[in-house]
């Protein structure tokens, strides 16, 4: 039982995520993201969104901007920190996830800075899942300058999981 607790703990503490590279730029990108940042121009925080841009060209998950053309009018849903519009992605119907407008541009640039490593930390969960019961990813959009970043997933039909939990009573009274 000692080996598991350490290694409980071990997992807590992050350090599984810090084992490879690609885990070690994530991380950073969680720690910089924590810290008191005056300006995100901070160097340390350029060096990190550049090796995750390296990242995303070698791993295929970055993509430019035109190919995805998000439609605003068409609005999936709406979370926490992010709404999910409905997009074209070269021409396949897809979902992308961003983050609500005023998390963006009505913050800080810390703020700002939270928010894409949250995103950014799902891209680390998501670019190598493959599930039936899990949302393809397909990509992400990236403006490092503008801090704009964008989930490229699979878009989905039929009723959301709020429905599906609670369907509304039947108008026969549920019989």
């Amino acid at each position: 039982y000692a080996e598991l607790d350490e290694l409980e703990s071990l997992i807590s503490a992050g350090t599984a995520a810090m084992t490879t590279a690609t885990g070690r730029v994530f991380n950073k990108l969680g720690q910089l993201a924590e810290e008191d940042l005056e300006s995100c121009e901070n160097s340390e925080v350029t060096e990190v969104l550049s090796q995750l841009k390296d990242m995303g060209q070698r791993e295929q998950w970055l993509i430019p901007a035109d190919f995805v053309n998000i439609r605003r009018h068409d609005v999936i849903g709406c979370g926490g920190f992010c709404k999910v519009f409905g997009a074209d992605f070269l021409g396949t119907p897809v979902a992308v996830k961003v983050p609500k407008a005023e998390d963006m541009f009505g913050s800080s640039e810390a703020d700002r800075l939270k928010t894409v490593a949250g995103i950014m930390n799902e891209v680390r969960i998501l670019r190598h899942r493959r599930h039936p019961n899990i949302v393809l990813f397909h990509a992400v959009v990236f403006d490092s300058a503008r801090f704009s970043v964008g989930l490229v997933l699979e878009r989905l039909y039929g009723c959301t999981l709020g429905q599906f939990i609670c369907p509304r009573r039947r108008s026969d009274g549920g019989r």
